[in-house]
């Protein structure tokens, strides 16, 4: 339950830096840096040289050094934040 609490809260962070940043305010730093990497792919430039170490680097944290949850997590977070989860239900 710890972990699922301090995974919220990482996810809040990166929400909240996502939107200082410009954007979504449901979208994450990993889901930007998935579909940035996506829409520069193959293209042999700058920016898609910086989008593809920015989400290396992003994975390696987020797998080597976190939770061991999932690899690719930039692209998989596309889907949605599925690991996300309510801890208290307030409704019950």
């Amino acid at each position: 339950m710890i972990k699922q609490y301090f995974y919220n809260l990482f996810l809040l962070l990166s929400q909240t830096l996502s939107v200082v940043l410009g954007g979504h305010p449901d979208r994450s730093v990993s889901q930007r840096t998935g579909e940035a990497y996506l829409s520069h792919k193959g293209k042999n430039n700058l920016k898609e040289k910086w989008f593809t170490n920015q989400m290396k680097l992003i994975d390696y944290i987020f797998y080597n050094k976190l939770w061991h949850l999932e690899k690719n997590h930039c692209l998989n977070s596309l889907d949605g934040e599925a690991n996300a989860k309510q801890l208290w239900n307030w409704a019950k």
